[in-house]
């Protein structure tokens, strides 16, 4: 009996199940999920020897959590070790658990701005909180001001100040600008 292996590496004998010794398998490279919500985590990557470089594995299982983006493995359950491109050549120095890393995008709309740019979408890395944008790319609205961010382009959602700090959320998520009317400020004299 011959059991074929990721990489090319075979093993024989009767029993090839989990109490099994892989007779020339230096390295196990193994995949977690890291909270997905459904599909399954690829199969182990095994290394033949010291040295060998492998092929990651890619979202083959097509795994997926709710609100969230693929991307890619991340030696740290939070995203806050090494990151590794699905694919990626990888040259282990040992046995490693690689976790799925998920990312959500924050789009910022104009909301009918008259001039200036709605700041760059950021990509935020799992669970982690971040600092909403300022007004980079100075928006700006006739007679108005810029009042905040918020989850509605009516205004009528949850509403979060430009370069609010410590900010989470659970998926992708577009913050449309917020315009209130200009104060009158009273003429010097």
């Amino acid at each position: 009996y011959v059991a074929l292996l990721t990489n090319g590496v075979t093993t024989s004998g009767g029993n090839c199940g989990a109490a099994a010794e892989l007779s020339g398998i230096n390295y196990v490279i193994t995949y977690d999920s890291n909270t997905a919500t459904s599909g399954s985590v690829p199969s182990k990557t095994f290394v033949a020897s010291a040295g060998s470089s492998a092929t990651l594995a890619t979202n083959s299982g097509t795994l997926a959590r709710a609100g969230y983006t693929f991307g890619g493995w991340n030696t740290a359950r939070d995203g806050s070790g090494t990151k590794y491109a699905a694919g990626a050549t990888y040259t282990p120095t040992g046995d490693i658990t690689l976790y799925a890393q998920w990312t959500y995008t924050i789009t910022y709309n104009a909301n009918g701005a008259t001039s200036g740019t709605a700041p760059l979408p950021q990509t935020i890395i799992g669970d982690t909180t971040t600092t909403l944008r300022n007004n980079t790319g100075s928006l700006a609205i006739t007679r108005g001001v810029l009042l905040g961010w918020n989850t509605s382009a009516d205004g009528m959602g949850t509403t979060y100040s430009v370069g609010q700090t410590g900010f989470s959320y659970p998926g992708n998520l577009t913050l449309y600008a917020m315009w209130g009317p200009a104060t009158c400020t009273p003429a010097a004299g």
